[in-house]
């Protein structure tokens, strides 16, 4: 309430002198250091109409960079690095002085070399990974007859631990179409499932156990009985 007379206050008293003795009195408060003071950058623009320049600030660009910039973080949100930089490579384009985006265009060309480099990683150490013993067939179980199910092993054959493996079983009909498929995660660190949340160490086996199958409920009539696994992701422990 002070704040608000105060400000009234020298509303009425600057009223009162001319324009000369306004802005001196607004000047020596500007240098007050309790004086309240913001600062807002803006960007201004000249265009030329004839022999007049006139500067002028163009709002559709601007919306049109914030829009980018929300763009940009929603994907770097959801780790979609490429569709980040293709918004900060536009925002560049609208404003080649935009430092962030730059900025953020080297910081994303890194993380995407880094995430191409794993991948090439990846792809290369799934064939050092075995699939032993794969079965597709069907089963009784105490609640129903006939029931889809499968059962496999894995063997890690190369020199690095694995905190997670990730499979994938393609069923198919009697032409040999796949119609349905299920993923698996026999292996992972973060599962509750004691049985499943060990790593795979070089040389180890990981094994469903005798008599023990993963089933299904949902493959389609159609299923002759005939089914594919492959591995298709994995991830390296980090004490690797």
């Amino acid at each position: 309430a002070a704040l608000v007379r105060g400000a009234f206050a020298d509303i009425l008293e600057l009223s009162k002198k001319s324009k000369d003795e306004v802005a001196q009195d607004i000047e020596r408060k500007a240098k007050d250091d309790d004086f309240p003071k913001i600062t807002i950058n803006w960007k201004l623009y000249l265009r030329k109409e004839g022999d007049v320049w006139r500067v002028f600030m163009d709002y559709a660009l601007m919306d049109r960079q914030n829009q980018l910039i929300e763009a940009a973080n929603e994907f770097e949100k959801n780790k979609n690095w490429i569709g980040a930089r293709k918004s900060y490579e536009e925002l560049a384009k609208l404003d080649s002085e935009n430092v962030e985006a730059i900025s953020a265009i080297k910081k994303l060309d890194t993380t995407i070399a880094t995430e191409k480099a794993m991948r090439a990683s990846k792809n290369e150490y799934v064939g050092k990974i075995k699939l032993l013993d794969f079965i597709a067939t069907r089963i009784d179980t105490y609640a129903d007859k006939q029931v889809p199910a499968v059962q496999f092993r894995l063997k890690n054959e190369g020199d690095r631990t694995l905190s997670k493996v990730q499979v994938i079983v393609y069923f198919s009909d009697k032409q040999g179409n796949v119609i349905y498929e299920k993923d698996y995660t026999p292996v992972s660190t973060e599962s509750w499932n004691s049985e499943n949340n060990k790593p795979l160490k070089p040389g180890y086996i990981w094994s469903m156990g005798k008599g023990k199958y993963y089933t299904l409920e949902k493959v389609p009539e159609e299923w002759s009985g005939k089914a594919t696994a492959k591995i298709t992701d994995i991830e390296f422990a980090e004490t690797d």
